[in-house]
């Protein structure tokens, strides 16, 4: 009796584990939760170049809310008419935050697009519509702007040789036990408490480089042509994949990402970032480092529309053109 009575309470506790256990070892990890909503952030990316945002503001901007994070000063200089001047605090965003509408295509814009890019991730991962200015004032209106980032070409070491991207170990992960917009809030508020600046220039990064790994973001045809000297290829399809490789990257080392002109750079240290390394973004791009290690220069760079601003410290209006 007391044997079947022992039999039957090792059948119940078996039985117990055989329903948990599955549940628990199938439960997602932090760094599983921090890649799928890094994809479905980027996976769906769009952005306005400044003659299809000039187009969609001069019909009238239905659906459209215009943010700048250009600093007070350069603001008031001049900025994108309708664009209101948003400060974003990464460590306590709450009250930026509360004044974007959720119904609307929030469009960020800034003085060179970089910022802009980094702040759009960050937006699209806490489920707003965002969508980024390409190279913002810069490229809106080149006179406006003050940024002087894609006029500049250090001329540093360029190759065609093969860095190989050395991999390690997928670290230990619990579930974080948030839900997808605190959990993207708790990782950013890590990294911006830490105080580092989002990117660097050419010279710091140049003075960074024995201590850190570079990673050049380009197409794997366009990093077989040229990249930056000692780079290692980490494509932006890892990245919009959320490809497991972003959590095998080595701990101990600083992370400088590049791209063509610092767009996907910051959107990818903004998101190895939040997975707990210390990224930074090359300002320009391999466009600011050495332009001869660009296959093809970049069409973005080549037109140079004057579009109308605003000036002052009010967001003023597009004038706008209602067709028939």
């Amino acid at each position: 009796m007391l044997r079947t009575f022992i039999g039957m309470c090792g059948l119940i506790v078996l039985s117990f584990f055989l329903r948990v256990l599955p549940a628990y070892a199938t439960e997602e990890t932090a760094q599983e939760q921090m890649l799928r909503t890094t994809r479905q952030a980027l996976e769906t990316l769009q952005s306005y170049t400044a003659q299809s945002l000039h187009d969609a503001l001069t019909e009238g901007g239905k659906g459209l809310y215009c943010i700048s994070l250009q600093n007070e000063e350069d603001y008031a200089r001049g900025h994108i008419p309708g664009a209101v001047r948003l400060e974003m605090d990464y460590a306590n965003p709450q009250g930026a935050l509360r004044t974007l509408p959720r119904d609307k295509t929030i469009v960020v814009t800034g003085p060179d697009g970089q910022s802009s890019c980094q702040m759009t991730v960050f937006l699209r991962q806490l489920g707003y519509d965002a969508r980024a200015l390409l190279l913002g004032m810069a490229g809106w209106n080149r006179g406006a702007a003050r940024s002087a980032t894609y006029d500049q070409d250090a001329m540093l070491p360029v190759t065609n040789a093969t860095t190989p991207l050395t991999l390690g170990e997928i670290p230990i992960s619990r579930p974080s036990g948030l839900d997808d917009s605190a959990f993207i809030l708790q990782r950013t508020r890590n990294y911006a408490l830490q105080g580092r600046k989002a990117s660097l220039t050419q010279a710091e990064a140049r003075a960074m480089q024995d201590e850190a790994l570079v990673v050049s973001m380009q197409t794997p045809e366009d990093y077989a042509y040229g990249h930056i000297a000692g780079a290692a290829s980490l494509p932006a399809a890892a990245f919009i994949q959320g490809s497991p490789d972003l959590l095998r990257l080595p701990r101990d080392k600083k992370i400088i990402v590049a791209c063509y002109i610092g767009h996907y750079s910051n959107i990818g240290a903004m998101v190895l970032n939040q997975l707990g390394y210390e990224a930074y973004s090359l300002d320009g791009g391999l466009n600011g480092w050495n332009k001869a290690g660009l296959a093809k220069p970049s069409t973005l760079l080549q037109t140079r529309p004057s579009f109308p601003v605003a000036k002052g410290n009010t967001p003023g209006s597009m004038p706008t053109v209602h067709t028939p």
